[in-house]
């Protein structure tokens, strides 16, 4: 197991990392900071995720606490033949905390499986924006929807109650993903989920699809799209124009 834990807590007038420890691959590096907010960059010294990885994340947000934090590169998931790759992460935010993840898209490779559980657990007055991006695999390498399995599984709650939940669950042979009712000739698809934020403004591009739909607290923005680099470039623009909004 490879593990990375990060406490957050509002220190002198700004948002410091009160708390750490990450064991290989991983790497935390120091905060630097944009307007109100401190950024964090997750990077890991490692080619890619493979077989038997397991990696286990924790954000715990104090109060007052304002943080985005992103990582340094895509998530590559190698091949892992009869076997798989896992992530578990977790984040809880404590009153009035602010928390942004924002990570890069995820590549499955051919014959690659992987399993992915988020769980989230905020206040009422907390806020939060998590996203994900994944690519269908390798298109230049003739890789698209080649890879074995793949589930991800996001779940926020306030006070122990559920207010969202996505379940991606793609297993190759049982669809026709680029199809009809799927990714509609689509190769990248995503989600961004906004808590304590007014209602975003869908920005116009004619390369994306993006709508918007209210959940049962917060707002929901569904991403499909043929670029990784431009689906994640529109749902930073997108993220920060909101929250911009905001304040």
């Amino acid at each position: 197991m490879s593990r990375l834990s990060v406490e957050l807590k509002y220190s002198n007038g700004r948002t410091v990392v009160s708390d750490s420890y990450f064991s290989a691959p991983f790497k935390l590096v120091s905060p630097f900071y944009d307007e109100d907010y401190a950024k964090l960059m997750i990077m890991t010294a490692s080619a890619g995720i493979m077989k038997g990885d397991f990696y286990d994340i924790n954000i715990h947000s104090l109060p007052d606490t304002n943080a985005l934090i992103t990582d340094q590169s895509y998530a590559k998931i190698f091949n892992t033949r009869d076997g798989f790759a896992a992530q578990r992460l977790n984040i809880e935010l404590e009153e009035n905390a602010e928390l942004i993840w924002i990570p890069k898209p995820v590549i499955p490779f051919e014959n690659s499986s992987f399993k992915a559980d988020a769980a989230i657990s905020i206040k009422e007055n907390s806020k939060l924006v998590i996203s994900e991006i994944l690519a269908c695999g390798r298109i230049g390498m003739g890789e698209s929807f080649k890879f074995s399995f793949y589930k991800s599984r996001t779940a926020v709650s306030i006070g122990g109650k559920p207010v969202f939940l996505d379940n991606t669950r793609l297993c190759n042979g049982e669809a026709d993903f680029s199809g009809i009712g799927f990714l509609e000739n689509f190769t990248h698809i995503g989600f961004i989920y906004f808590h304590g934020y007014e209602k975003p403004e869908i920005i116009s591009n004619k390369e994306i699809s993006a709508f918007v739909t209210q959940a049962k607290c917060g707002y929901v923005v569904r991403l499909m799209g043929n670029s990784a680099d431009k689906l994640y470039k529109y749902a930073v623009d997108l993220v920060l124009r909101t929250r911009q909004k905001g304040n």
